[in-house]
């Protein structure tokens, strides 16, 4: 019996169903599964995920894969179609991505222009189509965590209002009363406004960043027949439109990436100005991934946090007011 799955996905990509098979790939996670169709030479990536949450997260990861590769078509597999699928299910349908390993190796990749630290830095240097403001056309997941992206006006208003409140808010709903975290965070806020509000241009626009970049989510990878040899891609985004330093913050944890592909990177992308405090805002951008982690997993998230924070108080709080 066809299932009715197979019958929408069909249709979705324009298949014909008799010569379609449809199989499970291993891996997913607990969001989503994962499947792949193909038909004769063509092959897509599919991921299937139930209720609403997982409608959110992949017509955000659609978007955000479009965005993607509208501005670098090779950094990413091209998003073909998202929609409903059956019983509440929701599907995203992408080229699909033979994987061949960490994109760190320059062995693997094609030549030197197509290094991820160079095409990284082409996606970062182009300016979002967004008239200068901050956000996103749709909500975006990190993780399982939805990310609202309405927009704002400034950088530092954005990562106040659409990050780091919301963030703490997901804390406390996830691991209960937080006086202590919530105590923190409050007194971080006008150090965020002060420190983001400096960001001086061209490094404060906003560009199309990947936003959960750790080093999981690239890899050394095949897209045929557009793109038939192995070549540094990425993927699972959560975009939106902010300076591009913005993705440090992720980049620069879990063993992040190493000292070549920042020297290479900062020959396209040089780090923001004032220079000096460079370091402090990537460690606003970690805060807000350890707050996210945190709301996610619990543990010891908490107390890198409170760390994070108490580093910058130390340093700011005679600068600042209220903190």
């Amino acid at each position: 019996m066809v299932k009715e799955r197979d019958k929408v996905l069909a249709m979705a990509l324009g298949l014909d169903l008799s010569g379609t098979s449809i199989s499970p790939i291993r891996g997913g996670s607990e969001f989503a599964s994962l499947l792949q169709v193909q038909s004769g030479e063509k092959k897509f990536f599919v991921k299937a995920g139930a209720g609403k949450s997982s409608k959110t997260m992949l017509e955000g990861e659609y978007e955000s894969l479009n965005a993607i590769h509208t501005a670098v078509p090779e950094l990413c597999p091209q998003p073909i179609a998202h929609g409903d699928l059956q019983d509440g299910d929701y599907f995203l349908a992408t080229e699909f991505l033979q994987l061949h390993g960490s994109s760190f190796s320059r062995q693997q990749s094609s030549s030197r222009e197509n290094t991820l630290a160079l095409k990284l830095g082409k996606l970062h240097s182009q300016p979002a189509p967004s008239d200068g403001r901050y956000g996103f056309p749709v909500t975006t997941c990190c993780g399982s965590t939805p990310q609202d992206n309405s927009y704002e006006d400034t950088w530092s208003s954005f990562f106040v209002n659409r990050r780091l409140l919301p963030i703490l808010n997901a804390c406390i709903e996830s691991n209960g009363s937080q006086p202590e975290l919530a105590d923190h965070v409050n007194r971080i806020i006008p150090i965020a406004k002060y420190l983001l509000s400096r960001l001086s241009p061209p490094s404060s626009q906003p560009v199309i960043i990947h936003g959960d970049l750790w080093s999981g989510n690239q890899c050394n990878g095949s897209i045929p027949p557009r793109i038939p040899n192995p070549t540094p891609v990425v993927f699972d985004p959560s975009s939106c439109y902010a300076p591009a330093e913005y993705d440090h913050g992720i980049m620069t944890m879990f063993g992040g990436f190493d000292r070549k592909f920042w020297e290479e990177y900062e020959t396209v992308v040089p780090r923001g100005k004032p220079a000096g405090e460079y370091e402090d805002r990537v460690g606003l951008y970690r805060l807000y991934h350890t707050l996210n982690h945190f709301a996610l997993f619990g543990g010891s998230y908490k107390s890198s946090a409170i760390g994070i924070m108490r580093g910058l108080q130390r340093k700011y709080r005679d600068r600042v007011d209220g903190s």
